[in-house]
Order: C-alpha cells, then structure tokens, then sequence
C-alpha cells in the first residue's frame, strides 16, 4: 500500500506558487513536479515511516522537511 503525500510549494517573501519546482523523496528515485496550483502530489510505501522530501527550484535553495507518513492517508507540507 501506498500513502499520498500532498502539499504545496510558495516563497515565504509573497506567498507566490513556485510552479514547476521539483520534490522528491530524499534518498529515492520517487519524485514529482509542482502543477499549475502550485500543488504537488506523491506517492510513498506505507512502509516507509519517516522520510524526507526535499523541494528543489532554480534561484533558490534547497528546502528539505521530515514527516511521518506512518498510517496516513495523506500529509499536508508546505514549503516556504
């Protein structure tokens, strides 16, 4: 079984979407791209306990966060 990790990618200065950046599972090949919204979705093993997701975007640094993914069904992350 699979956890769906959502959440949503935005510059701390304005709140802005950061559309097309990058996050992924530290340490993985999983990964995905922020849409349109500004909203990104990503499928985790519920094996996986803890992981961390980092989100990448050209002219900034990388944003790295650790969550729980232990019984849920989903994980909101907002990165700014």
């Amino acid at each position: 079984a699979q956890v769906m990790v959502r959440g949503k990618v935005t510059r701390a200065e304005n709140g802005e979407a950061l559309i097309g950046a990058t996050v992924s599972v530290k340490g993985s090949t999983r990964g995905t791209i922020v849409n349109a919204g500004g909203t990104f979705e990503l499928k985790i093993p519920e094996t996986s306990k803890e992981v961390t997701l980092v989100a990448k975007f050209i002219g900034f640094q990388d944003n790295e966060k650790k969550i729980n993914v232990s019984g849920l069904a989903t994980y909101d992350v907002v990165f700014e």
